[in-house]
């Protein structure tokens, strides 16, 4: 996980130089950040399913979550792997991903983030 964070940190340094530079407007900068993160959590949440699958299908977090019973994969995707893109009260998508997850813990911002 950390070289796929690391990975979309560094293309979001990337992306804050070209609008330093004025290359890109503010709105694209954002457009670009939220879709770097998002490919960055998907690949993740699929990364962990085939995890799951293989290590150990009878796991009870993963039969509860993958039958339905109780919860989903994204519930799980929040507790294992990174919380990602979040919201605001308006619906605008913070750029700013959580990329702790609850298992590990937030850090104060991450969690005043996710508040919303």
């Amino acid at each position: 996980m950390g070289c796929l964070v690391q990975d979309a940190e560094q293309q979001n340094l990337i992306l804050e130089k070209h609008y330093h530079y004025g290359n890109i407007h503010a709105v694209e900068k954002l457009r670009q950040s939220i879709e770097i993160w998002y490919a960055t959590s998907e690949y993740l949440r699929q990364e962990m399913n085939t995890n799951f699958r293989m290590i150990n299908p009878s796991n009870p977090v993963h039969l509860m979550s993958f039958s339905g019973a109780r919860g989903n994969a994204s519930q799980v995707h929040q507790l294992v792997g990174m919380r990602g893109l979040m919201s605001d009260p308006q619906g605008q998508m913070i750029d700013l991903p959580i990329q702790s997850n609850l298992r590990e813990g937030l850090s104060l911002t991450e969690y005043i983030i996710s508040c919303y």
